[in-house]
């Protein structure tokens, strides 16, 4: 694949599913190499495919995530959003809320991507409350609230509100300068 050699990567990863028909990264492969080669909707069909194989909502929630993809490298933002609301229904079947923070979150990315600020501040929002209303740890839930002033700095910036955005800037900068206890003495320098 890195090569270019599309097809041939996919008869490689066709014959690793001969093998194990539960290769997740077989399914994920041969789809990144269909959206290489300009066909998305087969893509799609092989990510499917994955769906109908999988055997843990984290492989369920992984096809939804690349067939996201396929839908972005199309330029389809809505089809983006809807995989990725289809990733948050699966999540929400085990109420897993930070999971559903997390999608909230690409929801909101991907908003921003398509020029609908204020929807992506929503979401974005929406994701930082889901994660607080999880079982997360404290330290988890400080470094969500932490990210999303940089997720509304990316906002400002991108509806052209220069000075709120230097001024989230400035606030996530110091966030994130803060030392953290315990964190220097868990590395090995």
């Amino acid at each position: 694949m890195k090569m270019g050699r599309f097809e041939e990567s996919i008869a490689k990863y066709e014959k690793a599913l001969e093998v194990d028909p539960n290769f997740v990264a077989s399914y994920v492969g041969i789809s990144n190499n269909q959206m290489f080669l300009g066909d998305t909707a087969a893509a799609r069909e092989t990510l499917a495919t994955l769906d109908d194989v999988a055997r843990t909502d984290g492989e369920r929630r992984q096809a939804r995530t690349w067939a996201a993809a396929s839908y972005l490298h199309e330029d389809d933002y809505d089809g983006a959003l809807a995989e990725i609301q289809r990733r948050y229904d699966i999540a929400a079947e085990t109420d897993d809320r930070s999971a559903m923070s997390g999608d909230l979150n690409l929801m909101g990315d991907i908003l921003l991507r398509a020029g609908r600020g204020d929807q992506a501040r929503e979401k974005y929002e929406a994701s930082i409350d889901m994660m607080l209303a999880s079982d997360a740890t404290d330290e988890f839930k400080k470094a969500t609230e932490r990210n999303i002033v940089f997720d509304l700095a990316r906002v400002a910036l991108w509806q052209g509100d220069l000075e709120e955005a230097s001024i989230l800037a400035s606030d996530y900068g110091e966030a994130v300068a803060e030392p953290r206890e315990g964190i220097a003495e868990s590395f090995t320098w």
